[in-house]
């Protein structure tokens, strides 16, 4: 598991959040991507599809101040 922490950017979206990470890890589960935030004092997590993101298949999603990104692994 990897780790990392990036300065947030105006205007940054999960594609470009997971990029300047390091990008995806070969068992990466692209399309069940955990994004948590703050929302009203409570955590609110979104499941982010981000290889159909990359397909232009969705919408892109805006990342906030202090968003977390959890990528999943694939288990085969």
């Amino acid at each position: 598991e990897k780790a990392s922490t990036i300065p947030f950017v105006s205007g940054m979206t999960i594609v470009e959040a997971i990029a300047q990470s390091g990008g995806f890890r070969a068992m990466a589960k692209k399309n069940a991507v955990q994004v948590t935030r703050v929302v009203g004092g409570k955590k609110v997590s979104f499941t982010v599809p981000v290889d159909a993101i990359g397909e232009g298949e969705r919408p892109n999603f805006s990342m906030e101040p202090g968003d977390t990104v959890f990528v999943p692994e694939r288990l085969f």
